[in-house]
């Protein structure tokens, strides 16, 4: 049996509105739920082996290979649904759980439904300057006035407020990283904001926590809020929205903009710039901390190596070039492939999807059978060619051109 927990979220995600978001139905949505111990699929048949039919729905025994976020998950034989990973949620309601089961239902209605509205390219936000102190002040003095704003009946001088500070920190970005933040936000804003109308609630905008998060979180925030305002002046906006018009634009085409600079708030700019000198000691901690983890490494390189998972708001891009992978990474050349789930790995080149080479530690022995080295724990998963693999004096190389 799924824990009750897990009965009660479905349970209500099947009560949910139809009005969230024009055709977005979260009851006709599948779910994949993995609570510790098994993996649930609810709303749809399988179409593969391995799974076991209950009262409760399909059962798969231990975590399914499909599941490695909160994300919309795409199942093997092409199908998509929402997936969670119950553990990784800490304690949580019944009604938040299914808020959150709703969020990664709708990214499923997102890939059914295409739309430039959609379209983040994720390589552009490793290049984005999240250590620059005067875009974190723009867009704390923004987060102020967007919170302001959706707490005013009239609130149309504190939105105009906060599409000045955006100009501010738009004019510090090339055109690529504006563009990455205007498609995260439809992308994940609005599932912030469909996630929120379930639950009844606005979302938090804190300035000044708002200075220390990356552009993909803050993007869930500052794209709900957005949505919360433009719904004020009825749903003529979600068309424009789907056709790929960004949130910003659609509210500066309803109440106008301001060429006024608006005021400093000088807790703000402080803020900002302790978060900018954060923000560097943090990328060299986490260097630190990937280069003291203990145990063997195992190094792949070739010039073929493809990345093919990846979770985005767990990659941090290094001053050395490197990036480093502090959650989920999935890469496969050849016969070969490599999941690291909930450790490290570091890549070589900048290139997200292309690396040169990725590095990871505290690995376990192999096995090796058939011509085939693996290994298969909770964190990595490891299937190369033994011909491949040499012994090195702290672990292996995997060379594979």
């Amino acid at each position: 049996m799924p824990p009750e927990q897990l009965i009660q979220a479905l349970t209500l995600v099947q009560r949910a509105s139809k009005d969230l978001w024009p055709g977005f139905i979260p009851a006709t949505i599948p779910t994949l739920v993995f609570d510790g111990d098994d993996t649930w699929l609810g709303g749809t048949t399988p179409a593969t082996p391995g799974w076991e039919a209950s009262l409760s729905g399909w059962r798969w025994r231990g975590r399914h290979p499909a599941l490695v976020a909160n994300t919309a998950v795409t199942l093997p034989d092409g199908s998509t649904a929402a997936g969670i990973l119950l553990r990784s949620l800490g304690t949580v309601s019944a009604e938040r759980l299914a808020s959150l089961v709703i969020h990664e239902a709708f990214h499923v209605w997102q890939a059914a439904h295409p739309s430039p509205a959609w379209e983040a390219n994720e390589l552009d936000a490793l290049t984005y300057p999240a250590g620059d102190a005067e875009v974190l002040h723009a867009r704390a003095e923004e987060t102020a006035c967007l919170g302001a704003a959706l707490n005013k009946p009239d609130w149309q001088g504190d939105a105009a407020k906060a599409l000045a500070w955006r100009a501010v920190r738009h004019g510090l970005l090339s055109a690529r990283q504006r563009e990455y933040e205007q498609r995260a936000e439809t992308l994940e804003g609005l599932a912030q904001f469909v996630e929120c109308q379930f639950l009844k609630e606005l979302p938090l905008l804190d300035p000044l926590a708002a200075v220390g998060l990356g552009i993909r979180p803050w993007a869930y925030f500052s794209g709900a809020a957005s949505a919360f305002l433009l719904s004020r002046g009825g749903e003529s906006w979600q068309a424009e929205v789907m056709s790929g018009t960004p949130l910003d634009s659609i509210l500066a085409g309803q109440i106008g903009t301001s060429d006024r600079m608006p005021e400093i708030t000088p807790a703000l700019a402080e803020a900002a710039a302790h978060a900018a000198q954060a923000h560097t000691l943090r990328l060299e901690h986490l260097r630190q901390q990937f280069d003291a983890l203990p145990g063997k490494r195992l190094r792949l390189s070739g010039s073929k190596l493809r990345v093919v998972g990846f979770d985005p708001l767990n990659i941090h891009a290094l001053p050395d070039g490197q990036l480093l992978h502090t959650r989920y990474v999935a890469v496969e050349v050849g016969d070969g492939r490599l999941e690291v789930l909930t450790a490290q790995a570091l890549a070589d080149g900048a290139d997200l999807l292309n690396p040169t080479a990725l590095t990871v530690a505290d690995m376990t022995e192999p096995s090796v059978s058939g011509g085939r080295w693996q290994i298969r724990t909770v964190t990595l998963r490891a299937d190369l060619p033994a011909a491949n693999i040499s012994v090195t004096l702290n672990g292996w190389e995997a060379s594979l051109d």
